[in-house]
């Protein structure tokens, strides 16, 4: 016996797919969806690291690349996947700190748990971490972000 469970996360890249392949079909939607996944990730991952070092990573795009097509992308956790790179990119918004981006913040929250709790919870623990790192008074030993 079947039964139907209602699911509310781990499930962003699912509706993408089925909204995109009511318009494409289901092929053309699996070769658009995984693309745009591993650009959300890519970009994410090269936002964040461009954010906190404060330079543009080019030496670091084949590193980048091979994490994005590493084991996740490999075993098809597409969800989680692009949890994470939505997360970095919401980090990379919260680090420059300023009203929009706090807007941003708030707007891709539930875009990432509804992808995959995961990343939102990584999300929320390195916020906390970093806004309690922030009220710390700087010694003068380490430049704090």
């Amino acid at each position: 016996m079947y039964t139907s469970v209602r699911q509310w996360n781990n499930v962003l890249f699912d509706i993408a797919l089925f909204q995109t392949a009511k318009i494409f079909g289901l092929h053309a939607a699996e070769l658009f969806v995984v693309s745009a996944s591993v650009l959300v990730f890519f970009w994410g991952v090269f936002a964040f690291v461009a954010t906190v070092t404060k330079r543009v990573p080019w030496a670091l795009v084949p590193c980048i690349a091979m994490l994005a097509y590493g084991y996740s992308f490999s075993m098809g956790f597409l969800n989680y996947y692009l949890s994470i790179g939505l997360a970095c990119f919401t980090l990379a918004a919260f680090w420059k700190g300023g009203a929009g981006n706090w807007i941003t913040v708030l707007l891709l929250s539930p875009l990432i748990f509804l992808a995959h709790p995961i990343g939102f919870f990584w999300l929320a623990g390195t916020i906390i971490y970093v806004s309690l790192w922030r009220l710390i008074p700087s010694i003068g030993v380490c430049s704090c972000p």
